[in-house]
């Protein structure tokens, strides 16, 4: 018995709702002063196998484990009784997770296992913060619904059966959703097909790492460990510790010894850069870190700590019949790196490096199997052994906390291949080929037929030079067209038709982003590879969710929907999707004031002076319609602004047609 679940408490009430994998059979309980389900509550749980939810390690299980180990006690009490107790514990349990600390239950403690949805996607992570709300945003869920009544407020039976348990069993429906998802069954094309399920399990069963609940990251990150503790022949309580204090270097101690340039251009940057002391940390979070600037033949840099940059503006890049357009990419920069230049944390010594080589090893085997057989079991093999090559590995080298912490591995792998970038980049404008953009680990060339030869002489004795021919070689794609507004934002025709895409360009997004306006990018990408005008693709286009917008408020703000024309004023939900129309509200979000000292100056929406102003509007000049729920009609009947969608795009195009 498997059941996607989720529980609601309230001051005097809890409810659970589970449905089984197939979305059916759905089976709710309520503790309350009139109506006491615990004893049937208990039946139903210890039957259960697993039960798979959305934060469920911090706070749902925490609660089910406390129902578990108590309910006994609490069979001669009433659903009041009860239900006061549950609430005052998650109260606790909110309090401490607020706090930091470590819940009262270890998942190795839970009677029954539990699999965290939240986990697996590593929406715990500062960066990637997803709660379940914005979740039903990104996937398109009918409605987006927040609790109706607050946790604090008492409420009566007719309420718990008419509003609380159709929330709960919601939410429970889009956990279902994202479990689908994280199985590879979706048509998302960014997760279709990778079932994060199936790859725990291989890994748990090959490697004997219990990691249902881990990230990619920390799979890699575990698999080094036991990897390196079997080479070191010692328990991972014994891994030597990190010397946190790390000794100042520069930039050129982080050069390969095999670096070499010709031109006076070059060996003078290279130069200074050297002589520049890399700085660990940034100064604080706004800070953009160090970064320096290089040009070559009217091509700009950036150098910083992390890679190599071009700094691309907006531009149409289309070569001519005599003409070729080529992205070269280094196959595993990073880990190729750390391989060819034998880098490793010092403390950890050359066994983590051995380890790190038959990761490399083994990868390309499982890659193999996988080919020649088809079987599954390979492609989560070879999968989990990138993710400790790369985010498990080399990712985890600069962060402080992790035992593999030692940031001169980082800064020698990252800064060493962008000094093996620069003397390609020399090496072709010597050759007479031009390099417009460079990214990391690839870069773009135009040149003209007759240089094809020269370019391909100059990438392999480059590949030698540097050792990167037996592996981590470049890899090649040809364009027909190229449109940027800059390096990190472009869409490139292949000459097989496909198409490449980044941020501005792209109609496919990670979950933890926002997918506002989608149909922006799509009359982008039918304007490069059709010749579609924008007008006629976005007046015609017939899916309302490509128009919507997603907006949260966090912390203390708060959002508001003011209707001009009636003059009334709504509170909104914290998250909520709408779309720009023609009639509508405005969207303002209620910020909380300022600090005296800081307050001075500030501009309220309309631009005016103000130490009062804590308004802000969310599209300014613009009417919205809220939509979290969806109601389906014809396209028509729905007032879409267009005017809004194609001026957004025309600004895109106007930075690369002039």
């Amino acid at each position: 018995m498997i059941k996607i679940y989720d529980i609601e408490t309230l001051s005097n009430c809890f409810t659970y709702t589970d449905i089984d994998k197939e979305g059916n059979n759905v089976k709710q309980f309520v503790i309350h002063q009139d109506r006491n389900d615990l004893v049937s509550f208990i039946e139903h749980i210890m039957t259960l196998k697993r039960m798979i939810g959305f934060n469920n390690l911090a706070f749902d299980g925490q609660v089910i484990q406390m129902i578990i180990i108590n309910h006994k006690k609490w069979l001669s009490l009433s659903g009041s009784e009860i239900a006061d107790k549950i609430y005052l514990y998650a109260q606790v349990i909110i309090d401490k997770m607020n706090k930091g600390g470590w819940p009262d239950y270890p998942e190795w403690k839970m009677s029954i296992k539990q699999l965290d949805l939240f986990k697996i996607w590593h929406f715990d992570n500062e960066a990637k913060m997803t709660s379940l709300k914005w979740v039903e945003y990104m996937i398109d869920m009918d409605s987006i619904e927040e609790m109706p009544i607050h946790h604090n407020e008492a409420v009566t039976l007719d309420q718990i059966n008419n509003l609380i348990l159709p929330y709960n069993l919601h939410d429970v429906k889009a956990t279902l959703t994202l479990y689908n998802i994280t199985k590879g069954d979706t048509e998302l094309k960014l997760y279709k097909g990778i079932n994060k399920i199936q790859l725990r399990q291989d890994v748990s069963r090959e490697f004997n790492i219990k990691c249902d609940n881990y990230n990619d990251v920390k799979i890699g990150d575990e698999l080094n460990k036991s990897r390196y503790c079997l080479l070191k022949n010692i328990d991972k309580k014994k891994i030597p510790k990190s010397n946190k204090l790390i000794p100042s270097f520069k930039f050129k101690d982080c050069y390969p010894s095999y670096y070499k340039f010709e031109t006076t251009e070059f060996i003078n940057f290279v130069n200074v850069l050297g002589e520049q002391e890399v700085k660990l940390k940034k100064e604080n979070k706004k800070s953009k870190g160090q970064s320096f600037e290089f040009t070559c033949n009217g091509t700009v840099y950036t150098i910083a700590k992390g890679g190599i940059h071009s700094n691309d503006s907006g531009r149409l890049v289309k070569p001519t019949d005599n003409e070729i357009l080529r992205d070269a990419d280094i196959g595993g920069m990073y880990p190729r790196t750390i391989d060819k230049r034998d880098l490793f944390p010092e403390h950890l010594g050359i066994e983590w490096l051995q380890g790190f080589r038959g990761t490399i090893k083994d990868r390309a085997i499982a890659k193999k199997k996988f080919k020649e057989t088809k079987e599954t079991k390979y492609q989560s093999i070879q999968e989990t052994y990138k993710l400790s090559n790369n985010g498990g590995g080399f990712g985890k080298t600069n962060e402080e906390s992790n035992w593999q912490y030692d940031p001169r591995v980082t800064f020698k792998t990252t800064i060493g291949g962008q000094i093996d970038l620069l003397m390609l980049i020399e090496d072709l404008e010597c050759g007479g080929i031009h390099v417009i953009s460079a990214n990391t680990d690839g870069i773009v060339c135009l040149f003209d037929k007759s240089k094809e030869v020269d370019y391909k002489r100059i990438c392999i004795d480059w590949e030698k030079q540097v050792g990167n021919y037996e592996a981590g070689n470049l890899e090649y794609v040809d364009y027909k067209l190229l449109a940027q507004t800059s390096v990190n934002s472009y869409i490139a025709i292949k000459t097989n038709g496909e198409i490449k895409t980044k941020n501005e360009f792209s109609s496919d997004f990670e979950l933890h982003k926002n997918k506002s306006s989608r149909v922006i990018p799509l009359a982008l990408q039918e304007y490069f590879v059709r010749g579609t005008k924008v007008k006629d693709f976005i007046t015609k286009h017939d899916n309302i969710l490509d128009f919507c917008n997603g907006v949260k408020s966090i912390g203390k703000n708060r959002l508001i929907a003011i209707d001009k024309t009636n003059d009334t004023e709504t509170k909104l939900q914290k998250i909520n999707r709408y779309y720009i129309s023609n009639q509508g509200v405005n969207i303002v979000k209620n910020l909380p004031k300022l600090e005296k000292k800081k307050a001075t100056n500030q501009l309220d929406i309309f631009g005016n002076v103000t130490d009062d102003s804590r308004e802000q509007e969310v599209e300014a000049g613009w009417k919205s319609t809220i939509f979290n729920k969806i109601i389906k009609k014809d396209i028509k009947e729905y007032d879409i602004n267009y005017d809004y969608y194609i001026e957004k795009t025309n600004k895109i195009l106007n930075q690369i047609i002039k």
